[in-house]
């Protein structure tokens, strides 16, 4: 580092923590309000004790505070919609692998459009790789069946998946799995959770209420109270995300050969319930993973 400049600055980053721009520190006056307090601060690099290095103190932004990602901002877990603004635009392609011709294919289209995966990919919750990826549907529960041994066999060796709901009432949430769905706990530990911390649960709350941005998008993500992450029960045959609310409720829970489920707060996403009712009647349910671009 030269010891004649001045370092001192403040760097605007993404959701993904990438700095974007180097604002000087003198320049934050001029700033929005709203920049000003969700930047984090860099201080001036200071020789360490033993004379062979910097160091340098930055301060982040409190949890209250918000970091500008694309079109949306993220609060805590919640990612909030913001007004389209040039400056903070997410530009992302979405490659979705063509499905081969069946004679009904049009009575099972994809719940998940281009512009809901991008709010997925915007939300920061994806892992960065999956971004260079394209969209699979492995499953379908119209185009595919009720059968729990079918959906298994469909998403077998997909570690990571993206869950979809379109209820009866034509609302839309689901959850993203870091971990591959399994049956691996076939005797007495069928109950048992499973999965890692990079699996979070997320709604459209425009969804099907005849608004323009029906890609707006709340994701609540791994809190850390527990590791009530995943469950796969063939058993029952069912499949639930998260863990530890009222009464043993699940985050998302969908069962009886994916016919109905419930959602409700649990400690383990620190979640509101992905619909109001708490309870739901599937009208259709698909399972997406991700294959390498090679093109």
């Amino acid at each position: 580092l030269d010891d004649s400049t001045d370092y001192s600055g403040v760097p605007r980053v993404d959701s993904a923590g990438n700095i974007l721009e180097l604002i000087p520190s003198g320049s934050l006056e001029s700033l929005e309000g709203e920049f000003a307090n969700v930047c984090m601060k860099v201080s001036s690099p200071k020789c360490t004790l033993s004379g062979k290095g910097r160091s340098v103190k930055v301060d982040l932004p409190d949890d209250n505070d918000y970091i500008i990602g694309g079109n949306n901002a993220i609060y805590g877990n919640n990612l909030v919609e913001e007004e389209d603004d040039p400056m903070i635009s997410f530009e992302c392609d979405v490659k979705v692998v063509p499905e081969p011709p069946q004679d009904d294919i049009s009575t099972s289209p994809p719940i998940l459009q281009p512009s809901q995966m991008k709010s997925l990919i915007a939300a920061g919750g994806l892992p960065p790789s999956l971004n260079f990826c394209k969209w699979k549907r492995l499953y379908n529960l119209t185009r595919d069946g009720d059968s729990f041994e079918q959906f298994l066999r469909l998403v077998n060796g997909h570690d990571r998946t993206v869950l979809v709901v379109k209820t009866t009432r034509g609302q839309m949430f689901g959850g993203y799995a870091d971990t591959r769905w399994q049956a691996r706990h076939n005797t007495r530990y069928a109950h048992e959770f499973y999965g890692s911390a990079q699996a979070f649960l997320f709604r459209f709350p425009n969804y099907g209420e005849g608004m323009l941005r029906e890609d707006k998008i709340i994701t609540y993500r791994w809190s850390g109270a527990n590791r009530y992450i995943q469950l796969c029960d063939a058993a029952r045959r069912t499949v639930a995300f998260g863990g530890g609310g009222d009464e043993g409720g699940f985050g998302l829970c969908i069962e009886d050969d994916f016919r109905r489920g419930t959602t409700g707060h649990c400690s383990t996403f620190e979640n509101k319930a992905l619909c109001e009712e708490g309870y739901f009647d599937v009208m259709d349910l698909e399972v997406w993973g991700f294959a390498l671009d090679y093109v």
